[in-house]
């Protein structure tokens, strides 16, 4: 294999010699393109010629690439996964109670009242009555005759003013549900 490559590079450095006005077989210049055609063939040593070989060789080289471009994917796909934060762990239940997942108030009855009007609130994942378990309205803490994990009843306390009611339960608060207090 060395050979042929080697014949045809000496075959296109004696091409260009004759192009350019050079005798390829006589002189100082024909013994240094001798030096360097030995020094390009032991570099390029087992490089294919024949166009099989060729082809072989360019599929091992694209397989090696693909490979290489397959790890270099993988690689970023798990620095991307390092990168993204640790869940925030799942806070216990208190004793008795559950943590809720999801407090959502569904529905209020009515959606607008005075001073000491009834209002029922229906949802989901309102929890069992604790300690860390509050209904507010505008902010203003009310007080529950009846709490449920979907069920709510309270009355608008005094001093209360139009705004969101909102269950929160365990630290987590629901989305608030519009409530209008008349005069």
């Amino acid at each position: 294999m060395r050979e042929s490559f080697a014949g045809a590079l000496s075959g296109a450095l004696n091409k260009s010699m004759m192009d350019n006005g050079i005798n390829p077989n006589g002189g100082e210049l024909s013994r240094i393109s001798a030096s360097i055609l030995a020094l390009v063939a032991d570099e390029f040593e087992g490089i294919a010629t024949d166009p099989k070989e060729l082809q072989k060789v360019q599929a091992d080289a694209k397989a090696k690439a693909d490979k290489k471009a397959a790890q270099a994917a993988a690689d970023k796909k798990a620095a991307a996964v390092a990168a993204q934060p640790a869940p925030l762990p799942v806070p216990l239940p208190p004793p008795g109670g559950h943590v809720p997942t999801n407090t959502v108030i569904l529905s209020v009855s009515p959606t607008s009242g005075k001073v000491g009007t009834t209002i029922t609130l229906k949802g989901t994942g309102f929890g069992l009555p604790m300690p860390t378990s509050t209904l507010t309205l505008s902010g203003k803490a009310l007080t529950a005759s009846t709490w449920s994990d979907t069920v709510i009843v309270s009355s608008v306390a005094a001093n209360c003013v139009t705004g969101p009611l909102v269950v929160t339960v365990n630290g987590i608060a629901s989305v608030g549900f519009p409530f209008t207090v008349l005069p």
